[in-house]
């Protein structure tokens, strides 16, 4: 059951509770009370049933007055017809004991007949004298409810601590009343959401109700439980530590927990690519779940799962995959059903045991619904849509699933139990997490069977089980607004953007392909950019393509058509630039191109627009322009120019050596060489040698000016 305030999810087999099975009751024993539909007799009754938990047992009473209010007939010929009554039949548990009628003082015949059909009951036959027209008859009926042991046909089950038990009053409308007397410490639930509660002061606590459920009469089914829960059998269950809390009866029980959910854990956790959440500490053993007509159900606020006692490997695997498909992963009531008893089904198939498959339903029968509409039954209680609905929502997950292979349903299944939207690019979670919606679903089937040759239709399927009509107008859109979408993305090298895959995983197809329509050269101009990125070796910024993917409003979008166009025009700048700049060159425009620093220029060019400022790679594009159409030029220039140079130095070579030339011939001859002064003590022999020149002057001057 999904969506109750306690988070509690319960299993998808409504169970049918012992008020239904009496009503199938009083349609077979018309013929022990044709009262029970007759207005001819007038039932007025108090029921009263009293636990005793320390006898194990309920000792219940039946107080009744029956009334004939049927008339004589006069036949006309003088005679009448007499109708009477001479039985009455009341549906009490199989295994009743202590059953005694008494009426007047005297103890009435009581005959226990049995049910064709319902082994769990027994109808108790009060044979009494005629009962004729305006007489009535009070009757005292006593009896003892014993548990019985678990999976017995008779359901009532009565230990330490809990009970389960039916009780049955079968007056009229307005004449009937029926009271549960419990131990003050306990508490009760019923099929019945009528009773009363009002305590005593002897430490017990009546619940009382007028209700009447069978037209006429009432049956429920009670449950009591203590509050406490025992500590059970710890164990550890596919790598799992848990408690299993049993009947104290019913070790079987136990066994069969244990050895099975030990083998379908790891199994579940396999199929949906995700390790045990952990959200449940114990499972519990509770005939009385089917008071509130259900199989079982898995709580996270009470940290259990609750079962019946029946040893079904469907019902425990399905529990158990609540622990990951829920309200925390999915958004509504079908899918989460539909999938849980799906992974009941493969997790017993894999570990080789026996699975019931649910009752086979279709879309035109009475109580069906759009399964998108099916919310949580009030009160936490099975209805007869979820009757219907639970089985429903099995059939249309195995059509959409039962025909993959097993990576492909794991792949599926663990981006159910992520929400993992198909609208999302690799690696990115925008629009993926919080819960998967019933139309994310469907998008997420159909991504992970774009290459499956056959399947079902998963458009149809939906529309003829799932859908609401408003959904279902969309649906009609839904072919065209994807081809558009795959038209659109599959013209860019890059994701589409964040808007558009916004509006087509919320469905809204208008919004998709105004979208499409309003930005339909984006994608060409994104594929131009990047193709001429390429071609030049030009690595755009990472933000560019983010920027696009991440578009998610009109000035978003008109940023992303802004920015590609700049780079594009600064890439095809940056291109032609940087064609003149490489191109062959004579010598003359070599010399120019470095002197000019070319070649600098244009990888300036290409860097500013890996950092995104396109303006000033355009403006080195046109400076790298320029000076390539004047390399030859430049080159020639400075040619001429270290020719010129060079002529320049030569004639000022031979002007210096003629001047040196003409200084030399002018200059006077030199004196006799005077005779040379004594050494000092400290001269060589060298320095004393006769006409020895003396050394030459050092001097420094500045290297030329480069």
């Amino acid at each position: 059951m999904m969506g109750h305030v306690d988070a509690s999810w319960a299993r998808g087999r409504r169970r049918i509770g012992v008020a239904t099975v009496l009503v199938l009751l009083l349609a077979l024993i018309a013929g022990a009370a044709p009262a029970q539909a007759d207005p001819g007799l007038i039932v007025t009754s108090t029921s009263r049933y009293v636990l005793d938990s320390e006898r194990g047992e309920v000792a219940g009473s039946i107080t009744m007055t029956l009334r004939n209010v049927t008339p004589n007939v006069d036949t006309g010929d003088g005679g009448y017809r007499y109708f009477f009554y001479e039985s009455y039949g009341i549906p009490l548990p199989a295994e009743t004991a202590d059953v005694v009628a008494r009426s007047n003082g005297s103890r009435l015949r009581v005959q226990r007949k049995p049910i064709v059909g319902q082994p769990g009951f027994r109808l108790f036959e009060i044979g009494f004298p005629q009962l004729l027209y305006g007489a009535s008859r009070t009757i005292e009926l006593t009896f003892t409810l014993q548990g019985q042991p678990a999976r017995a046909d008779d359901s009532t089950r009565i230990g330490p601590g809990y009970a389960t038990f039916a009780v049955f009053g079968p007056g009229d409308p307005g004449n009937n009343t029926v009271e549960v007397v419990v131990d003050a410490d306990l508490e009760l639930d019923s099929t019945a959401r009528t009773f009363v509660p009002s305590e005593r002061g002897d430490g017990t606590t009546v619940y009382t109700t007028t209700e009447d459920n069978l037209a006429p009469g009432f049956a429920a089914t009670m449950s009591v439980r203590s509050s406490t829960v025992g500590e059970g059998r710890p164990v550890t269950v596919g790598g799992v530590s848990l408690q299993l809390v049993p009947y104290p009866n019913d070790p079987e029980w136990a066994d069969f927990i244990e050895d099975r959910a030990d083998q379908g854990l790891p199994v579940l956790a396999e199929l949906v690519g995700q390790p045990w959440p952990g959200d449940v500490d114990r499972i519990r053993e509770d005939a009385g779940s089917q008071v509130r007509g259900f199989d079982g159900w898995y709580s996270t606020s009470d940290r259990e799962i609750v079962l019946g006692e029946e040893l079904n490997d469907g019902i425990l695997f399905h529990e158990l995959a609540h622990a990951w498909i829920n309200y925390s992963a999915v958004e509504d009531r079908w899918l989460s059903e539909g999938l849980a008893e799906f992974l009941a089904e493969q997790t017993t198939e894999r570990t080789g045991g026996t699975f019931v498959k649910p009752r086979q339903v279709t879309p035109g029968d009475t109580e069906a619904v759009p399964l998108a509409t099916w919310e949580d039954s009030p009160g936490f209680r099975g209805s007869e849509l979820d009757a219907w609905a639970y089985p429903a929502s099995y059939q249309v997950i195995s059509e959409l699933l039962g025909d993959l292979d097993d990576a492909t349903l794991q792949a599926v299944l663990a981006d159910v139990v992520t929400a993992a939207s198909p609208w999302d690019l690799p690696d990115r979670r925008e629009l993926s997490g919080g819960q998967l919606s019933t139309t994310a679903f469907l998008d997420l089937i159909d991504a992970h069977r774009a290459s499956a040759a056959e399947g079902p239709d998963t458009a149809d399927v939906y529309r003829v089980w799932v859908l609401d009509e408003a959904a279902a107008d969309a649906l009609a859109g839904r072919a065209q607004a994807h081809q558009a979408f795959e038209t659109f993305a599959g013209a860019s090298p890059w994701g589409a953007p964040l808007g558009l895959r916004r509006a087509m995983a919320s469905w809204d197809f208008t919004e998709a392909g105004e979208l499409t329509e309003e930005l339909a050269d984006l994608p060409a101009a994104a594929t131009a950019l990047s193709d001429l990125a390429g071609s030049t070796g030009t690595t755009l910024a990472p933000e560019v393509q983010r920027d696009y993917e991440d578009a998610d409003t009109p000035q978003e979008y008109a940023a992303v058509t802004d920015e590609v166009a700049a780079a594009t025009a600064a890439l095809e700048q940056y291109a032609h630039a940087h064609r003149l700049a490489t191109a062959e060159r004579n010598v003359l425009g070599g010399i120019g191109a470095r002197v000019l620093n070319v070649a600098d220029t244009i990888d300036a060019a290409q860097q500013n627009i890996t950092v995104r400022d396109y303006a000033a790679s355009e403006a080195a594009s046109r400076l790298a322009l320029d000076r390539s159409g004047s390399a030859t030029t430049v080159g020639a220039a400075l040619l001429a120019g270290i020719i010129l140079a060079a002529v320049v130095l030569a004639l000022l070579v031979v002007v210096v050596v003629r001047a040196l030339r003409r200084r030399s011939h002018n200059r006077p001859p030199l004196p006799p060489a005077a005779a040379p002064e004594a050494p000092d003590a400290l001269a060589t022999t060298a320095d004393t040698t006769a006409g020895a020149p003396e050394p030459p002057t050092r001097t420094t001057t500045p290297p030329p000016h480069q």
